[in-house]
């Protein structure tokens, strides 16, 4: 786990914390770089039993940013299914390579905000998210 040295969301001039959940480290590590070039703070998970450690801590958290299929027992669908009992609230943005995963991911949590094919581009991902948060800053 990578903590972040900013944990304000929504205050004028902090940058928004995102928690980046990969399994393969080189796609994780990219993933953050790219994203805190584009201004926000990055938490990095290797996997969902660090992401709830993550979110259990009190960290603030603006959004999850994860990988749906990971090689282990609790996955990805495991995350959205605790996600959708802890932490409702909290919009979700999904990365799969595995065609027709969003229909799945639906199941499991209805906060899904977007889902984005794998391998996907860091600059998307950024407007989608900015463009949330735009969203919920503005409701």
């Amino acid at each position: 786990m990578v903590p972040s040295t900013q944990n304000q969301t929504g205050a004028t001039g902090s940058a928004p914390t995102l928690l980046v959940v990969e399994d393969e480290p080189l796609i994780r590590m990219d993933l953050a770089d790219c994203l805190r070039i584009e201004g926000f703070t990055v938490v990095e998970a290797s996997g969902p039993q660090e992401a709830r450690q993550v979110l259990s801590s009190g960290v603030s958290i603006a959004c999850v940013l994860t990988d749906l299929h990971m090689p282990h027992r609790d996955d990805g669908l495991g995350l959205l299914r605790w996600l959708a009992a802890e932490r409702p609230e909290l919009p979700v943005f999904i990365a799969s390579g595995v065609p027709d995963s969003l229909t799945l991911a639906r199941q499991e949590n209805d906060a899904i905000v977007a889902a984005f094919d794998k391998p996907y581009h860091a600059d998307m991902i950024a407007a989608e998210v900015r463009a949330m948060l735009a969203r919920k800053t503005h409701a």
